[in-house]
């Protein structure tokens, strides 16, 4: 080694040293968390609230929680029992990467393909199971966005929506649904979607039936989504979370399945909502092969993998050949008819009270607000709520980029009848502005 090259290594290894941060001295943070929002519904459903507000004390001595969208029900039996037999017979190790294989032959085979050969290749080959559906949909548009990509989010939405988009560094860009002359329609409407569309356009999110509105879009709707990102060679990721949970006899119609959307559309999918079974964080994720094969990469290397006897139990959920399959089919639907009753009696009190809300033609909210209450500056209609009912809503600023929020609520219906009944009573006793016009 020439004495040049020597003094070079030298001085290079001395420049390093030097640039080495003193102990304690070291920022360990990551920019990115500068642009992660700050999940305001999350943080609410979490809060523990011991004490009502003094004037509410009298009238309501206990909070009623219709804040969180997690079932109070617990998970059927048939699949707590599943679940307790895949634990008894060993399966508590590792999986298959990619999820349970015989749990993605079921579900391919519950999306509707006719042919065994197909079914077993959409198994192998575009469907994966994660550790909750919230961790498919990040891991998702962390494999399909670069910084700087757009995402289209119809607003009002579901915050982790924000979260995921910002984990990839990409950014939201919200698409209003049209609320028509009443204000709770919630309609996708085209000419918006359109205007909202820029160069860095890459993905449009779509959730159906719809957190938190409880529409469940038709077909028209979707054909709109469906032309614009066929027109402008855009992914399409479709939330379904929701999807067996539709009422009067609406049908849930998927993405996936419209012309020409099958190769440009992952579905986000799962059992958390469905089959109240939100703990358990099994998640599936219907992608075509090209970036199912991205995303399992990110799954691998975040260890995404969703616990395996509960996968295994989780077969049942697609599975109606058998007499555990048929009884957990039965009470699924019992379950449909229950939150229809809730959602009816709840409304009947919103109404008598003034709220404006749209009847939920399916998932688990009604979204509602009152036009005639006039808010002190930074109030919001969920702190109203909750000092003069006693009631613990989500609140509207979780789903608005703006201050609309604050004159909206989102409030849960997967509740025991009791609970219904009371926070109904609630809402109809206590005197409301506008009541009574």
């Amino acid at each position: 080694m020439s004495l040049k090259s020597m003094l070079s290594r030298v001085s290079h290894w001395f420049g390093r040293a030097s640039r080495r941060a003193k102990p304690g001295h070291r920022r360990f943070y990551s920019a990115r968390l500068d642009h992660l929002p700050v999940p305001k519904l999350r943080a609410s459903s979490q809060e523990v609230s011991v004490a009502l507000p003094l004037g509410s004390q009298a009238k309501f001595p206990s909070l009623l929680d219709l804040a969180s969208g997690a079932p109070s029900q617990d998970t059927p039996e048939v699949l707590r029992r599943a679940a307790c037999r895949a634990v008894e017979s060993g399966e508590n190790q590792y999986g298959q990467s990619n999820g349970d294989l015989p749990l993605r032959r079921l579900y391919a085979a519950s999306r509707g393909s006719s042919q065994s050969m197909s079914q077993s290749a959409m198994a192998e080959n575009e469907i994966t199971v994660v550790a909750g559906t919230s961790a498919g949909l990040a891991a998702v548009l962390m494999s399909v966005l670069d910084a700087g990509d757009e995402v289209l989010v119809f607003e009002p939405y579901f915050e982790g929506y924000l979260q995921a988009v910002a984990m990839a560094q990409a950014c939201t860009v919200p698409v209003p649904l049209s609320q028509g002359k009443g204000g709770d329609v919630w309609t996708i409407d085209e000419t918006t979607l359109r205007a909202a569309l820029t160069e860095r356009s890459k993905v449009i999110i779509v959730n159906s039936p719809h957190n938190p509105t409880g529409r469940v879009f038709s077909a028209s709707e979707l054909a709109v989504v469906a032309r614009v990102a066929r027109e402008f060679d855009l992914l399409v990721v479709s939330d379904e979370v929701y999807g067996l949970i539709t009422f009067n006899g609406q049908a849930h119609i998927s993405m996936r399945d419209l012309p020409g959307m099958a190769e440009r559309t992952v579905v986000i999918d799962g059992i958390s909502k469905t089959h109240s079974a939100s703990g358990w964080r099994v998640g599936l994720v219907l992608a075509p092969p090209a970036i199912t094969s991205q995303l399992r990469r990110i799954v691998a290397a975040l260890g995404l993998a969703a616990p395996t006897p509960l996968m295994v139990a989780s077969r049942l959920a697609y599975d109606q050949s058998t007499l555990d399959g048929q009884a957990l089919a039965r009470q699924l639907q019992e379950n449909r008819v229950q939150l229809q009753a809730n959602a009816q009696v709840l409304e009947q009190a919103l109404s008598q009270s003034g709220f404006h809300y749209r009847r939920p033609e399916g998932a688990t909210y009604v979204f509602a607000s009152l036009p005639t209450l006039k808010l002190e500056e930074g109030g919001d209609l969920a702190s109203f709520l909750y000092a003069s009912c006693g009631i613990k809503a989500a609140p509207g600023q979780s789903c608005f980029q703006g201050e609309q929020g604050r004159h909206w609520v989102r409030l849960c219906i997967a509740r025991s009848t009791d609970v219904i009944a009371e926070a109904a009573r609630r809402i109809v006793s206590i005197e409301l502005p506008g009541k009574g016009l």
